[in-house]
């Protein structure tokens, strides 16, 4: 949690992490702060594990940065699922305790690729990487949810296992990202393992609107759902990050 005055000056900041022994407070959610009367700007964000937080002394130079990968230059990690909020208090009278309560929502979205009709067997993949091109690894604090890069060559990485699949012929994967550039396009970079790391198949997706070719932006906590079969875009959905295509408030086929 961080507070900045008027001016944007930094003047309290608080961390907590599990386990709570050292500050029963904290396990509590209790974050406490002398203040002077005045208007303050208050940033609280969690799960942040995957976060790096320059924490400059002024609010034009604050700022979080996913975590540098150790695969390479300019690659960083899959974010967290992190909940953040935003408020401004205002205190009027010294001396007077003053509450607030943080109600988090959810800032990380969801990109999910569904491919049909998967061209190989879908039982013998067992591990999936994502090289994501375009997109955006860090937000100046000041900028609510307008996120960037650091450099044009920045990407996220991330490798894992490939979770069990529903279907034999529907491959489905899932990632996280914090919200994408605006009017920047992202291409998706999936490489697809067998038990013994031989490459089954690598296949690129482009997160763009599928009439237009313009860049599709991830908004904090949608999720897109891309439906890929044959190599063929057939549909793009946003909707909630709990939601499926059936129930989604967007649909951009």
């Amino acid at each position: 949690m961080l507070v900045y005055n008027d001016a944007g000056t930094l003047v309290g900041a608080r961390y907590a992490t599990s386990p709570w022994d050292k500050d029963p407070r904290m396990e509590a959610g209790l974050f406490s702060f002398r203040l002077t009367p005045g208007e303050y700007k208050v940033y609280c964000y969690t799960n942040t594990d995957s976060l790096t937080f320059v924490d400059g002394q002024h609010l034009d130079a604050s700022a979080f940065i996913l975590k540098s990968s150790s695969t390479g230059p300019n690659r960083y990690v899959q974010p967290s699922d992190i909940l953040f909020q935003k408020f401004v208090p205002a205190i009027v009278h010294p001396g007077i305790l003053q509450t607030d309560t943080a109600a988090l929502e959810r800032y990380t979205g969801r990109i999910t690729v569904r491919f049909k009709k998967f061209p190989g067997d879908v039982s013998h993949i067992k591990k999936v990487q994502l090289l994501a091109e375009g997109a955006p690894v860090m937000q100046y604090l000041k900028n609510d949810t307008l996120t960037g890069r650091l450099t044009p060559e920045d990407k996220m990485f991330h490798f894992g296992t490939l979770p069990v699949q529903e279907k034999a012929d529907v491959l489905e994967v899932d990632h996280r990202f914090i919200p994408s550039v605006e009017n920047e396009p992202m291409r998706l970079n999936y490489t697809f393992l067998d038990e013994n790391g031989a490459v089954v198949n690598h296949l690129p997706v482009e997160v763009t609107e599928r009439e237009t070719g313009l860049p599709l932006r991830l908004l904090h906590g949608k999720r897109i759902i891309i439906e890929i079969e044959s190599y063929t875009v057939i549909k793009i959905s946003v909707v909630g990050w709990n939601e499926d295509i059936e129930s989604g408030d967007t649909d951009m086929e």
